[in-house]
């Protein structure tokens, strides 16, 4: 669905089946599907730009689609493929001779294995779809769908994280700028995320321990503010239910989807502003459950598209 950045206000709804990629280029959505359908969504109209449906293939391929450089990469068949965002025409073919595999985007194109330590089976330039060879870690800045990676960079500097142990919910945040350590430290909460700010970068923290790092289950969730240059603490904001994904959808918003509630957050205050019921993605088929948003990222206009998919019931 689009929605304005400003208001909150619903735009337009696309039913897309059961959606298992997402990424944005300029004014165009491209939306995958676990039927292996690609198509490419005017985000400002919700029209249908460009439509094309990939091999399904013999493997357990999955991970639906990756944004990388200037292409969307994308599995069919016994192939990785690079498609064009503006029109949906496969740039280049690379083969791919792998059981099961998933992507992840950013200045290359990642083929994983799809397993815990994601191990990279071969890593594609994506203008080319030449592989790169003397690439030894994984490194991406880009939205995995289902996994909600948040935004890393801004002015200049770069977050990374680690879990802070399995005992307690706390995520060690370390903020560098060009390869020097800024300033590390261990905080309450599971995912982290770098954003701009009027006032400079900050960095978010959602917790669901209120603040303690403490796992009992119930107790309030929090979005935590830190300055980025600093790691001085900003602002808390107490949040309904057990949101996963931060998003920012302009200079000075940041949204967080909670179901099928999206709350807007003043970047420089931590303040509510906007809070809208996005349509239900768990309407129709066999998945009855409200669901959630997985997905939320802005175009070059004032409109942001949101992608979300139903939780499968609970059955005996």
């Amino acid at each position: 669905m689009g929605f304005d950045v400003d208001s909150g206000e619903q735009r337009w709804t696309l039913p897309v089946g059961s959606p298992d990629g997402a990424a944005v280029f300029d004014d165009v959505a491209v939306v995958s599907s676990v039927e292996h359908v690609v198509r490419g969504v005017a985000i400002d109209t919700g029209q249908i730009a460009w439509c094309v449906e990939l091999d399904p293939g013999t493997g357990e391929f999955f991970g639906g689609l990756a944004a990388a450089g200037p292409i969307v990469g994308a599995l069919s068949g016994d192939a990785v493929v690079g498609l064009d965002p503006a029109t949906g025409e496969v740039r280049w073919r690379q083969a791919l001779n792998a059981p099961e595999a998933t992507l992840r985007g950013g200045g290359l194109l990642w083929v994983l294995d799809g397993s815990v330590s994601d191990t990279p089976i071969m890593v594609l330039d994506p203008t080319t779809g030449d592989e790169v060879s003397n690439v030894d870690h994984v490194a991406s800045d880009a939205v995995s769908f289902g996994i909600g990676l948040p935004p890393t960079e801004a002015d200049g500097l770069e977050l990374s994280t680690s879990s802070g142990g399995s005992a307690r919910q706390t995520i060690v945040v370390s903020v560098s700028r060009d390869g020097s350590a800024v300033w590390e430290a261990s905080v309450p909460g599971f995912v982290a995320a770098l954003v701009a700010g009027p006032d400079g970068p900050i960095v978010v923290v959602l917790d669901q321990t209120a603040g303690t790092g403490e796992v009992t289950g119930s107790a309030q969730t929090v979005l935590s503010a830190y300055a980025a240059a600093t790691g001085d603490p900003l602002w808390q904001r107490e949040l309904p239910g057990t949101p996963h994904l931060i998003a920012q959808i302009s200079d000075d918003v940041i949204a967080v989807p909670v179901g099928t509630n999206l709350h807007a957050i003043d970047v420089a205050t931590g303040t509510e502003s906007w809070v809208t019921e996005l349509p239900s993605a768990g309407q129709g088929g066999s998945y009855d459950q409200a669901g959630t948003f997985w997905f939320i990222e802005t175009g070059s206009s004032d409109t942001a598209v949101a992608v979300g998919r139903a939780e499968q019931p609970y059955r005996d």
